[in-house]
């Protein structure tokens, strides 16, 4: 089997950010925590509603969209279309890619999605961060990884209590 080509993704629509989503209870499924190897810190990467990409796989022009998921209306889902082929809603970007691709050049080939879609290039990654006021974190202890996606104050009233305007999932 030939070695597919692949031009790494263009982004065509920033899509946009949801608080309920972005900072919700699944908002480890709506970032990307991409690790730099040289500073060992992860930064978040946005994957908004809307969000589209266009990416070249054996000369062929694919667009990939994230829009909700049809199971759970919290958690992100995806399309790619090409060579007027639908993926539908799919549950991960790779079965989106990958169905399409397959469906157009009858082949087995299977893609790992969102790393195909440049979402970590710098001229990218500062467009979907562009506007947003609060980045989501991680914070690791041994063997338990804490998404952190909120922060509060602590006023006089609640000194020894975590208040309402904190949220971490683990």
């Amino acid at each position: 089997m030939s070695k597919s080509h692949i031009t790494p993704g263009k982004l065509v629509a920033t899509g946009s950010i949801v608080p309920e989503l972005h900072y919700g209870p699944y908002l480890h499924d709506w970032w990307i925590f991409s690790k730099e190897i040289a500073q060992d810190k992860h930064y978040p990467i946005p994957l908004r509603l809307g969000l589209e990409v266009m990416i070249q796989l054996n000369n062929n022009p694919f667009i990939i969209r994230i829009v909700h998921n049809v199971h759970s209306f919290l958690q992100p889902g995806y399309i790619c279309e090409g060579r007027g082929q639908s993926s539908g809603i799919s549950t991960s970007a790779s079965a989106a890619i990958t169905s399409v691709y397959q469906s157009i050049f009858g082949s087995k080939m299977k893609y790992a999605g969102l790393s195909y879609l440049g979402l970590d290039q710098p001229e990218t990654a500062q467009k979907l961060l562009k506007g947003i006021t609060f980045r989501p974190f991680i914070i690791e202890l041994e063997n338990i990884t804490v998404f952190v996606s909120c922060l509060g104050k602590i006023t006089i009233s609640n000194t020894n209590k975590v208040g309402h305007n904190y949220a971490a999932l683990g």
